[in-house]
């Protein structure tokens, strides 16, 4: 080392400082850091010694006078504190296992932990066994006191006893026996679950055998590989996944959850319940996976505590661990996959604009759907992008090929693809509007249903069936025409421009003072091919509560419509709400009269008397009157209900609306 005017030039450190700068916040993992540090160097003692027999590492818990834990004493059948092993103790930071992981600074937690570390450790010098004893202490002087060395008979090994555990993490220190071996178990899976190596046991009012423990919890087991690029490089990954009893349940993380080893040791921890879809296993059983590769053995901390990679690049290697383990784990995340497919099945049936993208409801719950997604709204959020991104990309490619194609294959291949879209979106918006209207008809039909069972308070009942075909107080100038159901009555009553509901016919009426309220008129059709203001027929609704029976001559729903189209006949000016529109009303306009009403027979002795004739199908009654040029029909609600069922059923069954 340099020195200059008899003073050297090298930079020094205390073990006081070190240990202070130590990063080991108490914890119950933590407080058993040391505990970890020993059985770790108790394997790398062991795999140094060439050895015919069964190794093993033996852990004793001491504890005070009131259960407490206070120290442990842990011995191995290892190689020893040979000559090169001891010289390496005795420097902090030391490189001499860093081939397998070793920092050069776990001894350091002993005494981060403990108050004192007593060694005594048996090794061969080459002629003969010796035993070398010393004590390992807080003390920047001399840290190393009582140092012995005697021959021995031999065989070598090395006893650890950790004494006087400091206040902070003796409260932390887990209490139960039980917590202690899986925490040690939890540490070192990867040696527990060898066959190969030394065996484990813990001595604590009771002998417990770590590797028989955990075999016995474990109720299946897979290896497996996987890759993970970070940043430009592609690394290459082994996962072992078991699932075990929930007693081995991570009590940290309190879920499902992957181990990151580094050089064999469990230096960090990440739930993965949320990405494989499942926080517990059913049954009390519990999923762990050990991952393990060179990009995690390179990046551990000097401590061994955790890794010093940034964490989203252990999200990414988490990330892909997750998605090896929802394979391992199909048969356990099945009941998932199964309510996610009743959902998908849902979602198809309510809103058919997605049948395209939900083709294949199996194969789009398996490859669309991440195992967290578990309520209705999230998988419609899923299925509504999915379809967005598709719609987008095929519209890209169109545009593209269409407007700039590089060759004739290529536009061929673009208008086809054009054609095949068009067809998916036509039927798609035909599919949802289809839908809507099986709903209006299903709604109806319960509707119809509740009224005649309800008490007879004629218009408030009646008013409900007149609100679901087209709300009262509604007119052409403050309703849009897309929003109302008068296609329940008749196909092409939707087509009309300008309706009124519930309004007196001093409103449709110019200079009238008729305080008369039709349900519904309508009147100028629109069509292509006709021109506004043309003499097309005009439209009266009239509705009664379904199931009345109390009509007389006074309340006559027939006499009711031809009074109202004899005061639009007679020489009037029909005009729309807002005076946009007037028609005068000609001699040959037609009026159709709808009266939408259950025959009964107070009902059917009045149309009777009116002449009517029965429909064909011997439901309803029509007539024609010659004076006023008007056709009135009286359409029972089930014949209403029914004609709109055989009309969109063809729809129904084609698109596969149930």
């Amino acid at each position: 080392m340099e020195k200059q005017g008899g003073e050297s030039l090298g930079l020094t450190q205390t073990l006081t400082g070190r240990l202070r700068n130590f990063p080991l916040a108490p914890s119950p993992d933590n407080s058993l850091w040391a505990v970890y540090e020993s059985i770790s160097n108790s394997l790398h003692a062991i795999r140094d010694r060439s050895s015919g027999g069964r190794d093993r590492i033996d852990v004793r818990v001491n504890r005070d006078s009131t259960g407490d834990v206070e120290g442990f004493i842990i011995a191995d059948t290892g190689v020893g504190l040979t000559s090169e092993n001891f010289d390496s103790f005795r420097k902090i930071d030391s490189t001499y296992k860093a081939v397998r992981g070793g920092k050069g600074v776990g001894r350091l937690t002993w005494l981060k932990t403990f108050g004192l570390a007593r060694v005594s450790s048996t090794f061969n010098d080459g002629d003969s066994f010796q035993i070398r004893s010393f004590d390992f202490i807080e003390d920047d002087s001399m840290p190393i006191k009582h140092h012995t060395l005697t021959r021995s008979t031999g065989p070598s090994g090395t006893i650890v006893e950790l004494y006087d555990m400091k206040s902070a993490y003796k409260r932390e220190c887990p209490k139960r026996s039980e917590t202690i071996v899986r925490s040690i178990v939890r540490h070192f899976l990867k040696d527990v679950i060898s066959k190969e190596g030394p065996d484990i046991f813990v001595d604590d009012g009771g002998i417990h055998d770590l590797k028989k423990v955990f075999e016995s919890s474990i109720v299946r087991r897979h290896a497996s590989t996987f890759a993970a690029k970070i940043g430009d490089r592609e690394h290459s990954f082994s996962i072992t996944h078991l699932v075990t009893s929930k007693a081995f349940a991570d009590h940290e993380a309190k879920e499902n959850v992957v181990y990151l080893l580094a050089h064999g040791r469990v230096v960090g921890r990440r739930p993965v319940g949320g990405l494989i879809g499942l926080k517990k296993l059913q049954g009390g059983k519990t999923y762990v996976g050990m991952v393990e590769g060179d990009f995690l053995d390179h990046t551990v901390s000097q401590e061994r505590t955790m890794l010093a990679a940034d964490s989203t690049l252990v999200d990414i290697i988490v990330r892909e661990a997750a998605e090896d383990a929802t394979q391992f784990l199909r048969e356990d995340t099945q009941p998932v996959r199964d309510r996610q497919l009743t959902m998908v099945k849902q979602i198809k049936r309510e809103y058919p604009r997605f049948m395209g993208t939900l083709s294949d409801e199996q194969g789009f719950v398996e490859n669309k759907l991440q195992l967290s997604v578990r309520d209705q709204e999230s998988v419609f959020r899923a299925v509504s992008l999915d379809w967005y991104r598709s719609k987008r990309k095929i519209d890209r490619s169109i545009r593209t090929g269409l407007s700039n194609p590089k060759n004739e294959q290529e536009f061929k291949a673009a208008l086809a693809e054009a054609n095949k879209s068009i067809a998916i979106e036509s039927k798609a918006i035909l599919a949802d509007y289809v839908t809507e209207r099986k709903v209006v008809i299903e709604f109806l039909t319960k509707l119809v249903a509740r009224v005649r069972a309800s008490p007879d308070d004629d218009y408030e009942t009646e008013a409900k069936v007149h609100d679901l075909i087209l709300p009262r107080k509604a007119n052409s100038s403050n309703i849009k025409l897309e929003t109302h159901n008068l296609w329940i009555i008749d196909e092409r009553l939707p087509y009309y421009y300008y309706f009124n509901s519930d309004l007196p016919l001093k409103d449709q009426i110019i200079d009238s003072k008729d305080m008369r309220r039709p349900d519904i008129t309508l009147s100028d059709v629109a069509s292509s091919f006709q021109q506004r203001g043309s003499n097309e027929p005009f439209i009266v609704v009239e509705f009664k509560r379904p199931g009345r029976d109390n009509y007389n001559s006074k309340d006559d729903p027939v006499k009711q419509c031809l009074e109202y189209v004899a005061e639009m006949r007679d020489g009037k000016k029909l005009a729309s709400a807002d005076g946009s529109w007037n028609s005068s009303v000609q001699e040959n306009t037609l009026f159709y009269c709808y009266i939408i009403a259950d025959i009964t027979p107070t009902l059917r002795k009045l149309v009777e008397l009116h002449d009517m004739k029965r429909t064909p199908d011997g439901r309803g009654y029509f007539r024609y009157h010659d004076g006023l040029r008007a056709w009135c029909e009286v359409i029972p609600f089930d014949k209403l209900i029914e004609n709109n069922r055989v009309r969109h059923n063809a729809f129904f069954e084609k698109l596969g609306i149930t």
